[in-house]
């Protein structure tokens, strides 16, 4: 994971590559396809019912405010510069 650094705004670079990390863990343990998972995301996507279609093909995933925080803990943002979020395009 690394020991993290001091605010800075190129740390947002470090935290793609550690996101993808995760992605990539999560991935192998086939995470993404689990029911819960599956529900948050439809429920993120205002989705009523889980559309299995559209979640096949959505390559985007929603990673856990655990590893958010984590991450964002150890490679913030300078103060007054506020995180992305999640971007679904």
């Amino acid at each position: 994971m690394g020991n993290g650094a001091l605010p800075h705004a190129r740390n947002s670079a470090i935290r793609k590559k550690k996101f993808k990390k995760f992605w990539t863990m999560m991935s192998r343990r086939n995470t993404w396809n689990h029911p819960l998972y599956l529900q948050k995301k439809a429920n993120m996507l205002n989705w009523n019912a889980i559309d299995s279609e559209r979640i096949v093909w959505t390559l985007r995933e929603v990673m856990p405010d655990c590893v958010l925080t984590v991450v964002r803990e150890l490679y913030p943002n300078p103060p007054g510069q506020l995180y992305m979020g999640h971007k679904w395009i």
